[in-house]
């Protein structure tokens, strides 16, 4: 029993050190979440959800983690993209800037434009 112990407890071990996307140092393995790599050292994004509200539109919350002892500033921006893949024009695709305190984790919202919005792209880059 006693050897059997640790192989039955290595599976667990390997389990709870995986992310939600499988990536480290903020570098996700989701091709629509893009993190720079001028800032995937100091902060990631850690979870991903969308889901259809009320009016038929799609809402996406990203949480992100800032894996540093001091602020981090960034930018980030979500596109929005149509059944074809073409992006839809919207002023709420801009960049925006934000800032996380020293290890701090927070939910970022964001909503589609329009119900013709089926899928997202979030791009995220150091402030410069």
């Amino acid at each position: 029993m006693k050897r059997l112990l640790p192989l039955l407890l290595l599976p667990c071990l390997l389990l709870g050190c995986a992310s939600p996307f499988g990536h480290t140092d903020g570098v996700p393995d989701d091709a629509r979440l893009r993190v720079a790599p001028n800032v995937a050292g100091s902060l990631r994004i850690v979870d991903a959800r969308m889901a259809k509200g009320n009016s038929d539109v799609y809402r996406l919350q990203l949480t992100f983690e800032n894996l540093r002892s001091d602020a981090t500033r960034f930018f980030y921006r979500v596109s929005w993209m149509d059944e074809s893949g073409m992006e839809i024009p919207s002023t709420l695709s801009s960049w925006r800037a934000d800032a996380l305190g020293p290890y701090e984790r927070r939910p970022i919202s964001a909503v589609a434009p329009s119900p013709a919005a089926v899928d997202f792209l979030v791009q995220v880059q150091a402030e410069k």
